[in-house]
């Protein structure tokens, strides 16, 4: 473990899935589920917010493939704002969306739907 330096754990070429923290178990799942659905998924798992590997996300957003932050806390000032910043910092010409869930699922749900 080295602070600042992120997990390369699965690279893949239709997905990147960013987390760190205590959503990291649950990317784990998420990965193998669309795995199962034939995609090719890369999981990153960035340890810490701050400081963050800038490195490790230039180089998943210039492989060009969407990318998924998941993570645990506001809509903004968490890691999906780190990158909306690096990437207004570096400038590649991208767009970006935003999605949030907004209330709690009841327990007999998926959290895990996935349609392509």
């Amino acid at each position: 473990f080295e602070m600042g330096k992120a997990e390369i754990v699965a690279e893949g070429t239709d997905i990147t899935i960013l987390t760190y923290g205590m959503l990291f178990e649950q990317t784990l799942v998420a990965r193998e589920l669309l795995q199962a659905q034939g995609k090719s998924v890369g999981l990153i798992n960035l340890r810490s917010l701050k400081p963050i590997d800038e490195a490790a996300l230039l180089d998943v957003v210039r492989r060009g493939s969407p990318i998924v932050t998941v993570e645990d806390n506001f809509v903004s000032g968490g890691l999906f704002c780190f990158l909306g910043e690096l990437l207004w910092r570096s400038q590649p010409s991208l767009s970006t969306s935003s999605r949030s869930l907004r209330h709690r699922r009841k327990r007999s749900q998926s959290p895990w739907r996935t349609s392509w």
